[in-house]
């Protein structure tokens, strides 16, 4: 996999950096078949290794508690701090 960092993404290119987070499912497959094309072409035998390269979004710096999570955030990029104790059925 390959890492990216929320921040240096936002301060490069700030409309992938609110993308990311709009609309994460569809801009990660775009940046997976983007990573994977560029390391294919520099390391044409990497395909015997992996089929494909997995673009990983690190250092998110909003953080919201688990607590607060609610339907809005449903199919968007979050980053959570908190603990699950218990959970219903």
């Amino acid at each position: 996999s390959l890492e990216v960092s929320y921040v240096h993404l936002g301060q490069h290119e700030p409309i992938f950096g609110m993308w990311v987070v709009d609309s994460p499912k569809a801009v990660l497959a775009l940046f997976d078949e983007g990573a994977t094309e560029v390391v294919l072409v520099d390391y044409p035998e990497y395909k015997q290794i992996s089929a494909e390269i997995k673009v990983r979004i690190v250092d998110v710096s909003v953080t919201d508690k688990l607590r607060d999570l609610r339907q809005l955030h449903l199919n968007a990029l979050v980053k959570v701090s908190g603990v699950v104790t218990r959970r219903t059925s």
